[in-house]
């Protein structure tokens, strides 16, 4: 009967803290919401700021300006070209949504938040969400400010390299929006499960 005893105890302990961590969820996904509205239009200056400059050096182009704003960013970027009339600039201009690429954070942190009454990890566990979030939201600013410049600035020929260059940047794009951003919790989710299982078989051993 021992077996029967400490499955029933695991399964009540497992069912209390699934129940907890719901509980923490519910409570802190508000909180996180309303701190997020406060704090992710500085968040966005950063990562459009980053994002928009590696993107104007990988395809050759400047960053006239940026103008920033709570919703939306207007990125500008210049192309000088020669002409008959001599140099002239090409101007592009890119809205960038912060929602469009950051709206499951308060759902992702809350969660990793969480997922702390089940699993254990590393006490540098948080701060590797938000450096992986981060990067997931470069990975789209990133691409999509390419993709744009490269269709509309650059107007290259249709040359094999050129059909590369843009199946890649399309992907990259692609991949990003409708995957990695859209399936932020879960990837996390996954990735909190992973190492604190690790820790946990490391611990045993």
């Amino acid at each position: 009967m021992r077996w029967f005893y400490f499955w029933s105890g695991y399964i009540m302990r497992l069912k209390n803290e699934i129940l907890t961590s719901t509980l923490v969820f519910l409570i802190l996904y508000p909180i996180t919401l309303f701190l997020w509205l406060q704090v992710k239009g500085y968040y966005s200056q950063v990562i459009v700021r980053i994002g928009a400059d590696l993107s104007a050096w990988a395809m050759g182009v400047e960053v006239e300006k940026i103008v920033y704003g709570q919703e939306d960013s207007l990125v500008t970027f210049v192309r000088s070209i020669y002409t008959n009339r001599g140099f002239n600039d090409l101007l592009l201009d890119i809205k960038l949504s912060v929602s469009g690429y950051s709206f499951n954070v308060p759902l992702t942190l809350s969660l990793t938040v969480a997922l702390f009454y089940l699993y254990k990890w590393r006490k540098r566990v948080f701060l590797e969400i938000v450096a992986i979030l981060a990067s997931i939201h470069l990975l789209a600013v990133y691409s999509y400010c390419s993709l744009q410049i490269f269709k509309q600035l650059l107007n290259p020929e249709p040359k094999f390299f050129s059909k590369v260059l843009l199946f890649s940047l399309e992907f990259t794009w692609t991949f990003a929006d409708a995957f990695i951003i859209k399936f932020e919790p879960f990837l996390i989710g996954v990735y909190l499960w992973l190492t604190g299982k690790k820790k946990s078989n490391k611990a045993q051993n």
